[in-house]
């Protein structure tokens, strides 16, 4: 057999899904390089791209390497919680002798046991994980006595448990059975209900943690948290309710001295009866001095305002916070006062208790603003680091954008100030903010390089902004900016000429001059617009280009409607260098 035919045969035994793991990792450990080919039997499951002849014949491969290949084949199937990822595995042993021999004799290949009425996997695993700690997971709501007797001396190696269940009962708890085995070595528990039933949710917690004493990782979906969780590491919650108080929450959050991750997704609407309607000025906080990753996601503003003014978290590093639906207000008056500022809403007092602390070897560090549809998303971030920091606040909004827009760009003056941001992207509507808004938020951020703008107008009131920041200054306001990009995506029914008229002009050039003059001059100035909207485009470019080019290095205007015409990423520009 040639050995080309001898791939095929292997390949031919295999499921689609392990065919391109497998080619995949072979082309990373051997060097290969791609070539289309086509395996028989399969011919839709693999891309020609990803087809790889090997350096040398795939059935020579050192058993350390296949091994490799074998553990990533394993992770691609058993990624998934179906039972038949099991026997799809089982593809494996058909491939040839050596291949079963080997995939027998690793445990860890077999520490996945997954439980149902089909008692074949367990028996398997049981029997060919050696000590490897086992992964748990159960089907069947309903623990036969012929299961449990079969893994019941395998308690100990047991690190994971994961149950799956159509939906809780109010009546009895699935799982019952397999909850109730006190299990020394778990450390992650999961219970996945696929269907969330408020009548049919048990009134008490279905999890004893006294029976796991080294459970690190707790994943819970629609059901009642326990109270004792300060053991917990990481605690993953969707949609789940607590017994308590907002006052004992809080308590209990403060004695999770090792918890590193925090994800609450609506899990805070049990708490919010008794959540204070006010802060107070010093409320007593649940300090969490290990928690590195922060997540949230509730309809309440209330309620996230709540938490988040009750804690203190030093060492964060990612936060991440979602708010779908502000809170009703009763008044106009309340409505602007608890919606106009969506995220200084969120983050109440003093920020620098909740941010990560970005160190000045952060840098670069990106702030954004962006819409998408009515949600306004706020994210700052630094890639850096080895752990990347990073920001990511999200709000719908149901004001228009003459509120909005500069709402968050206060917002970001506020928050942010103590942050070194170097590079801003705001995305969204230029009417309507004020200079003095610009003026704010460009004396927060003085170390500020690089602007990027998008939106309708000509961002007038920016560059006045930046005049006046730097006019009550010895120095130009944020001397380290180089690069400015405006691109301008005004449409006809927007009834607004992008290119800017004689009084921006000089608005713009004024501000560049003294800029220039203070030894502060730009490197580079981007200016792109629609042409074909503007009957003028060409003398407004020649006359934009002239009265600009002195004040930067590098001038350059973009006509953005020719590159979407020619579907292309290089759009026709001129250039002015100075």
């Amino acid at each position: 057999m040639s050995r080309r035919d001898g791939g095929r045969h292997i390949m031919s035994f295999l499921h689609p899904k392990s065919i391109k793991v497998i080619l995949r990792r072979f082309k990373y450990l051997t060097g290969g390089k791609a070539r289309s080919a086509t395996i028989p039997g399969h011919p839709e499951s693999v891309d020609p791209p990803e087809i790889c002849p090997p350096a040398s014949h795939i059935g020579r491969l050192p058993d350390e390497l296949l091994i490799m290949v074998l553990d990533c084949v394993h992770a691609a199937y058993f990624r998934e919680r179906y039972v038949s990822s099991f026997y799809e595995w089982l593809s494996i042993l058909r491939v040839c002798r050596r291949w079963r021999n080997i995939t027998l004799s690793v445990s860890r290949l077999w520490r996945v046991v997954p439980i149902s009425s089909d008692l074949t996997p367990l028996q398997w695993c049981l029997a060919l994980h050696g000590d490897t700690p086992l992964e748990i997971r159960m089907h069947n709501p309903w623990l036969s006595s012929v299961s449990l007797d079969l893994f019941g001396s395998h308690i100990s190696s047991i690190r994971v448990l994961a149950l799956h269940v159509a939906h809780m009962d109010i009546r009895y708890s699935p799982f019952d059975a397999i909850l109730s085995i006190s299990m020394p070595g778990l450390e992650e528990l999961k219970i996945f209900p696929d269907f969330l039933l408020d009548d049919r949710l048990p009134p008490r917690s279905v999890v004893n943690m006294e029976q796991y004493p080294r459970l690190r990782r707790l994943d819970l979906r629609g059901i009642i948290v326990p109270p004792n969780i300060s053991t917990l590491c990481e605690i993953e919650l969707d949609r789940c309710s607590w017994l308590f108080s907002f006052h004992d929450f809080i308590q209990t959050l403060g004695s999770c001295s090792q918890l590193v991750e925090l994800h609450l997704k609506q899990s805070l609407r049990s708490l919010a009866s008794t959540a204070p309607r006010e802060i107070p000025a010093n409320p007593r906080r649940a300090t969490l001095p290990s928690l590195r990753k922060l997540n949230i996601a509730d309809n309440s503003a209330c309620i996230i305002a709540g938490v988040m003014g009750h804690l203190d978290i030093p060492a964060i590093a990612s936060l991440r916070i979602l708010c779908c639906r502000l809170r009703p207000a009763r008044d106009e008056e309340a409505q602007f006062s608890e919606s106009e500022h969506l995220f200084r809403t969120l983050i109440p007092g003093d920020p620098s208790r909740i941010l990560p602390t970005f160190p000045t070897d952060a840098c670069p560090v990106s702030a954004s603003l962006t819409f998408m549809e009515d949600l306004c998303i706020v994210r700052v971030e630094s890639t850096a680091l080895p752990t990347p920091i990073s920001v990511n606040l999200q709000a719908r909004f149901d004001l228009d954008w003459t509120r909005v827009v500069p709402a968050a760009l206060q917002d970001i003056s506020h928050l942010f100030s103590k942050t070194p941001v170097t590079e801003l992207v705001v995305q969204g509507s230029s009417y309507h903010i004020l200079p003095s808004v610009w003026e704010e938020l460009f004396t927060s951020l003085p170390l500020l390089q690089r602007l990027e703008l998008t939106g309708n107008g000509t961002w007038t009131a920016m560059w006045q902004g930046l005049h006046r920041a730097s006019a009550w200054s010895a120095q130009s306001c944020c001397p380290q900016l180089t690069r400015v990009h405006i691109r301008h995506t005004s449409r006809p029914q927007d009834n607004y000429p992008a290119p800017p008229d004689e009084r921006d002009l000089e608005i713009i050039a004024s501000a560049l001059r003294e800029r220039a003059e203070a030894g502060a001059k730009l490197d580079e100035l981007l200016w792109a617009v629609y042409s074909l909207h503007h009957p003028n485009y060409y003398a407004s470019r020649g006359r934009f280009m002239a009265r600009l080019a002195p004040y930067v290095e590098r001038v350059t205007y973009e006509d953005l409607e020719q590159g979407v015409q020619n579907r292309s990423y290089v759009y026709p520009q001129i250039t002015i260098f100075h």
